[in-house]
């Protein structure tokens, strides 16, 4: 039973850190859509 319940926390914290991830690469796409194209050569 333990470490079921292990397996199943493991894999629920990675699903979780692959919506985080998803969020931070969809937020970065759109801040490097909107912002200018000077801003983005001197990145």
């Amino acid at each position: 039973m333990g470490l079921e319940t292990a397996l199943k926390v493991r894999g629920i914290k990675k699903v979780k850190a692959h919506i985080i991830l998803c969020c931070i690469t969809l937020v970065a796409a759109v801040i490097a859509v909107n912002t200018p194209v000077k801003a983005q050569k001197a990145a």
